[in-house]
């Protein structure tokens, strides 16, 4: 839903202008509808590693799970949210949106690098958690068919 809302306010903002090439958008606004886009695509690969922690944890300390309470859960939060800050803050620096561009989805030329990096990261950071969630779930099942 984040990622439609910053979508849509991407296209009723540029919905105002009758030429494209008149629209290049300050520094403000492409900052900060693409900090929208970024993090939301930095925090789901993070929220596969919070999930790939809280069901390890949950299969193996089976008994002990369910009365520890809310601690790891709000951990895990706290630390995904940490995470995507610290994502955005060593790719990015206010510099690179110096740019002019006509679309705020752009990824701005000085981060390409870096961007191109987090997002190989991310994809291995997401297949190697979704795989790690598969395998939580064949032993939690196995665990409870015996």
């Amino acid at each position: 839903m984040y990622l439609c809302l910053t979508f849509q306010i991407y296209a009723l903002i540029s919905s105002f202008v009758s030429e494209p090439c008149d629209f290049f958008a300050s520094q403000f606004l492409y900052l900060t509808l693409h900090m929208c886009l970024v993090s939301a695509t930095c925090v789901l690969p993070l929220c596969f590693v919070a999930f790939c922690i809280e069901r390890g944890v949950a299969t193996i300390f089976v008994r002990k799970y369910e009365s520890n309470g809310i601690i790891l859960g709000l951990t895990l939060c706290v630390l995904t949210i940490l995470g995507t800050l610290i994502c955005i803050c060593t790719t990015y620096t206010v510099n690179d949106f110096k740019v002019a561009t006509p679309s705020m989805v752009n990824v701005p030329p000085a981060a390409m690098v870096k961007v191109n990096q987090l997002a190989a990261l991310s994809l291995i950071v997401s297949i190697i958690s979704i795989a790690t969630i598969f395998v939580a779930l064949y032993v939690n099942r196995r665990r409870c068919s015996s």
